[in-house]
Formats: C-alpha cells, sequence, structure tokens
C-alpha cells in the first residue's frame, strides 16, 4: 500500500476545499450541470483513514474530478484509470491532473481511457507533467483526435518541444469540437510554423494559448496565414514568443483580412513602436479586433503602449479609424 502523511492530507483537503469553493461560486446555477453532478478531490479518491492510498481509486458518482499537484507518479494514475475504464457509460466530464509526475507509460494508460467511444470529457488539464514524453503526448492528442464532446484541453508546462508537432498538426486536423487549447511554456520552437499552418483549416478551436513558446520570427509567414484563412479563433495568446517588428508586419497584413479575432495578447515580445504601429494601422480595416495586449515590449513608454492598447477598445468605427491613422504607421497600406 502506497501512503502520503497525514500532513499531506490536511494540506490537500485545505487547498481542495478552496477550490471546490471557487467552483462552486462559478457553477452552482450552470445551466449545463447535471443532475448527478459530483465533485471529488484526493480526500474521496484515494485518503484512508490518515493517509493516502495510490493503490485504488474510488470514483463511483463521480463527474468531476480534481487531483490537482499529488505528485502520485503512474501508480496514482493507473488506479485512477483502471476505475475510469470500469466505468460504463463514462460519465467523468472534467478531469484535473496537473503536477503529477505522469510518465509515458501513464499517459498511453489515460489514452486508452480517454479514446473510448462513451467518453463523457469535455475537459482535461494534464499540465506541468514534464515526464510524459514525446510517445505519451502522442497518445494523447491521438485518442482526442476524434472525440466527440472534449472542449478545453491544456498541456502548459508539459516541456513537448518541437517533437510533437506532428501529432499537434494532426490533431488540429481531426478535431473539431474542442474549443480552448492551452500549450503555453513548451518550448516548442522551430515548430511553430508546422503548427499554425495546422491551425489555419482548424474548425473549433476559440481561445488559443500559446505564449512562451520560443517560436521567434520564423512563425510570421505561418501566422499571418492563419489569421486569413481561420475562420472561428477568437483569442490568442502570444506572449513572450522572441516576436519581433518583423513578426509583427506580417500579424497586421492578417489583421486587415480577419473578421473573427476577438483578443491579441502580445506582452513580453521584442515589438517596438514600429511594430505597434503596424498593428494598431490595421485596426483601420480590422473593426472586430476588442483587446490588444502590449506590456513587456519596447515601446517608447507606458502612456504610449496605452493610446496603442486603446484602439482596439475603442467600439466606435469613426473614432476608431482616427485613431488607428493617427498612431499606426503611416505607410501601413503597402505593407
Amino acid at each position: 500500500m502506497a501512503c502520503h502523511s497525514y500532513s499531506v492530507l490536511v494540506l490537500a483537503l485545505v487547498g481542495a476545499t478552496a477550490w471546490a469553493a471557487t467552483v462552486s461560486e462559478v457553477d452552482d446555477n450552470s445551466p449545463s450541470r447535471p443532475d448527478n453532478y459530483r465533485y471529488c478531490t484526493e480526500m474521496d479518491i484515494f485518503a484512508e483513514g490518515q493517509a493516502f492510498d495510490l493503490s485504488v481509486a474510488q470514483i463511483e458518482g463521480c463527474t468531476d474530478i480534481s487531483v490537482w499537484n499529488m505528485n502520485m507518479e503512474d501508480e496514482g494514475v493507473f488506479a485512477l484509470a483502471k476505475a475510469m475504464a470500469l466505468q460504463s457509460p463514462q460519465v467523468i466530464t472534467k478531469l484535473d491532473l496537473g503536477y503529477n509526475k505522469i510518465t509515458t507509460a501513464g499517459a498511453k494508460r489515460l489514452a486508452e481511457v480517454f479514446g473510448r467511444e462513451d467518453s463523457a470529457l469535455s475537459w482535461l488539464n494534464i499540465n506541468g507533467n514534464t515526464e510524459m514524453g514525446e510517445d505519451g503526448v502522442t497518445a494523447l492528442l491521438t485518442a482526442f483526435g476524434n472525440h466527440k464532446v472534449l472542449n478545453t484541453l491544456d498541456f502548459g508546462s508539459c516541456e513537448l518541444g518541437s517533437g510533437v508537432t506532428d501529432a499537434l498538426v494532426e490533431f488540429l486536423v481531426t478535431n473539431t469540437v474542442l474549443e480552448e487549447l492551452w500549450i503555453n511554456t513548451n518550448k516548442i520552437g522551430t515548430g511553430g510554423a508546422q503548427f499554425f499552418a495546422g491551425l489555419a483549416d482548424n474548425k473549433g478551436i476559440k481561445k488559443l494559448v500559446i505564449g512562451g513558446n520560443e517560436f521567434g520570427d520564423g512563425i510570421k509567414s505561418a501566422l499571418e496565414i492563419t489569421l486569413i484563412k481561420n475562420k472561428v479563433l477568437e483569442k490568442i495568446d502570444l506572449a513572450n514568443n522572441a516576436l519581433s517588428d518583423v513578426a509583427a508586419k506580417h500579424i497586421a497584413t492578417g489583421l486587415m483580412k480577419n473578421n473573427v479575432l476577438k483578443v491579441l495578447d502580445m506582452d513580453t515580445n521584442l515589438l517596438t513602436d514600429t511594430g505597434a504601429k503596424l498593428i494598431v494601422a490595421s485596426m483601420e480595416k480590422n473593426t472586430v479586433l476588442e483587446e490588444f495586449s502590449l506590456g513587456g515590449n519596447k515601446v517608447s513608454d507606458d502612456a504610449q503602449r496605452k493610446q496603442y492598447q486603446k484602439v482596439a477598445e475603442e467600439r466606435d468605427v469613426n473614432i476608431r479609424s482616427l485613431n488607428a491613422k493617427r498612431l499606426g504607421a503611416p505607410d501601413h497600406d503597402e505593407f
């Protein structure tokens, strides 16, 4: 029997109680909550007396499970997967597995369960699991390729690297129901251009959080094409990706032909006033963008940054156009 100490159990209880309170505040009146809804934490699933037994998972009646940051490794993951596999039909709709030291073997075992035809999972957080490896992540993405109900998927801070780009692109092509994807802080690097090329034709994702991946300007052309071709993406977080004025020029070109994107987060990149002005100028034609974040870049000063950002916030089309002309690059129609 694998056990955790009582002190860990108490800490887990405090954290779980706070998390549950937050969920309750947000979700209690949700019309989509099923009548059989039950929120479960590690206390419900693994607690035995004053310790945790990770060899057996008790999930009967659970529909929403949070075992975040338990460091339960594969023993707990395999126990949980086994319990889920015994359900027929599947009833778990939300699962938080963040920061649990899941390995390749654990990820593959979970993929077997998630890939079932009767999977009810609509929300999965598996962030912070850096030991899943390329094979484990690929197995999960393959399992979700034709998933019918998955709405939100968080792979943030999993050290994916460029090796999973093919699997990500295949996922973007085959999955049409996912609306929110988090793959931030993964050092995808040179694989970024390939990823955005696949995103251009995606039919489902409305929110993409992909900051902190060390793309650099290598994604500039693919990102421009995505902004032009993609018809569903409403929010994109490109923060902390070493994007310069070169990339800003391509983003601006894409925005002038985009009528869907509402939020563009460019925080902590390398844009100067030149790049910021190019994006602002595009807002004369683009009247859909509502939020443009530019903090942590190389613009002249904070007051100027705020002026650039406010252009996107302006809903009066005539005032917006005037501000875009006044603050934007004078030659923006030429690029």
